[in-house]
């Protein structure tokens, strides 16, 4: 069973150099992860990311999809504890869904 700050710290890297998306995502009372490297500005996604991206979205409809690039509250020069935090407020105020960005994709 994972924590969020356990997932904060395996996907610090990614979130602070916001090049790929980070999906966050509650199974049970543990948090899970998944680094999407598609184009999901423009609905692009991997086929493989789709059949993933689908399975997180029946585990999760709250999933969120985060960079730090692109997402406040995220940034390249934060500790574990400040990611861990930025996550959290990401997904407690329903911020960057996953499924918002996946809602025109054909599966």
């Amino acid at each position: 069973m994972a924590s969020l700050r356990s997932i904060a710290q395996r996907e610090a890297d990614d979130i602070r150099d916001g090049i790929a998306w980070v999906v966050v995502y509650r199974n049970g009372k543990s948090w899970e992860s998944l680094e999407l490297w598609s184009d999901i500005w423009n609905g692009i996604f991997e086929a493989a990311e789709k059949e993933a991206i689908g399975e997180i979205l029946e585990t999760d409809e709250n999933a969120v999809a985060l960079n730090g690039y692109y997402c406040g509250r995220l940034g390249e020069d934060m500790t574990i504890n400040e990611l861990e935090n930025g996550i959290r407020w990401h997904y407690e105020n329903g911020c960057n869904l996953l499924r918002g960005y996946f809602s025109n994709v054909d599966i």
